[in-house]
């Protein structure tokens, strides 16, 4: 499927870029020629620092988009949460006064449970169980979902790394969390993570986050490691606890009723070249995750291994079955598939 995606896009690419006229030619997934006008997206971001994997991956995604419609397709584009935090951009996206965002999916708790059983703590086991559930039956059971209960498509997943947390004292055992005061999304899943060992929670905007750090309101974040580095946590939480507790996704998303307007060959360029890029941007994750730990430990930051995840885990696992049982069916039906995918 991966190799008829990619072969599909060169098509794309080349068919696109060599038509000069005032529309662009097209062929869909069935073989048939599509011709449509030019298009302007609305696409809006809450992520920070223009250098993170998830800013590279919009501003990759847009111009290949851009080229394979030989410029027909192009965006006006808000990064760094210039429309807002990401619950801002979410709800802009599900009432249609943004096209398109890219954002953590996480935060579709508010909106459609099922997303809080992906984040279930120390639930997934690695970033290839990640992968095998995203692009799998659990990205399906999600997609489905968020469709069933907004107005909002899923369209497609990067992988956001590994959450861990940053905090002004080292994390070595479980005993060090007690007390502890974590900034958190404004997402249930996260609140829960922190009292189930023993930490304490303030849910805030991200952009509110360093200041509250620095003026002791919160004595830690947790965030996917580029994150905590290049949005500078790291300097005013120097002590990282690799634990792991959840892994994060970026999501694609567009409008419902925008989408749906849409020209088939437009819909399929648009979820292709995405396509095209996930895989390489997750293995670019992991690169990249490395080369920041080693730059902590030059910079004389804390680096905690976490070789007891198993014990973490123990502390939540009891829940995982009645918790999303409760959610729905397609809760209970995303938490099989998350354990068959082992």
């Amino acid at each position: 499927m991966r190799k008829r995606t990619v072969l599909l896009l060169a098509g794309i690419l080349l068919f696109g870029l060599s038509f000069c006229g005032q529309s662009s030619v097209f062929f869909t997934a069935t073989g048939e020629a599509a011709e449509y006008a030019p298009l302007t997206i609305t696409l809006a971001s809450a992520n920070g620092a223009a250098q993170t994997i998830e800013a590279k991956m919009n501003q990759d995604w847009i111009k290949a988009v851009t080229e394979a419609s030989g410029g027909k397709i192009t965006f006006n584009y808000y990064p760094g949460a210039q429309l807002g935090s990401y619950m801002e951009i979410i709800e802009q996206v599900n009432v249609g006064s943004v096209e398109m965002s890219v954002t953590d999916i996480s935060m579709y708790e508010s909106y459609c449970p099922e997303f809080a059983v992906l984040y279930y703590p120390y639930l997934l086991d690695s970033y290839e169980h990640a992968e095998r559930v995203m692009y799998g039956k659990g990205g399906e059971i999600l997609r489905k979902a968020l469709a069933d209960k907004t107005n909002t498509y899923l369209l497609g997943v990067v992988q956001h790394g590994q959450r861990v947390s940053a905090t002004t004292t080292p994390i070595n055992s479980i005993a060090d969390c007690k007390g502890l005061i974590m900034r958190t999304p404004e997402a249930q899943v996260y609140v829960d993570w922190t009292k189930g060992i023993g930490m304490s929670s303030v849910p805030m905007a991200m952009s509110e986050a360093y200041t509250a750090i620095q003026t002791g309101v919160a004595q830690g974040i947790e965030l996917p490691i580029q994150a905590l580095y290049s949005n500078g946590y790291t300097d005013v939480a120097p002590n990282v606890w690799k634990d792991a507790h959840m892994y994060a996704f970026q999501g694609l998303n567009a409008n419902k009723a925008w989408w749906e307007k849409l020209p088939v060959a437009v819909q399929e360029l648009l979820v292709d070249t995405w396509k095209s890029l996930q895989y390489d941007y997750n293995k670019y994750l992991l690169g990249e995750e490395s080369g920041i730990y080693k730059a902590l430990v030059e910079k004389g930051r804390t680096v905690t291994e976490c070789g007891y995840r198993d014990q973490l885990r123990a502390i939540y696992i009891d829940s995982y079955v009645p918790n999303a049982k409760a959610v729905s069916e397609a809760g209970a039906a995303l938490l099989e598939a998350i354990e068959a995918a082992r």
